[in-house]
């Protein structure tokens, strides 16, 4: 897939993309040890962190959006 072919907005900087990898990383429990990140997603009542977390829980579309996103920040 070349990044023409991508549905990412480019013009996005690398803290939104971070935010975005930090979005699938926080909905599968990962336990974010910067203040103001952990601040964040404990507003929110999904977030539940856990020590349990790995990537090895995404689904198809989150593993290869979280591999992009990597690439791409």
């Amino acid at each position: 897939l070349k990044k023409e072919e991508c549905k990412i907005d480019w013009t996005k900087s690398a803290d939104e993309i971070q935010q975005a990898i930090n979005d699938i990383c926080a909905i599968h429990g990962y336990n974010f040890t910067t203040p103001s990140i952990k601040t964040h997603y404990q507003q929110f009542s999904w977030y539940k962190p856990s020590s349990n977390y790995s990537e090895s829980s995404f689904n198809a579309v989150e593993k290869y959006n979280y591999e992009l996103l990597q690439k791409y920040r």
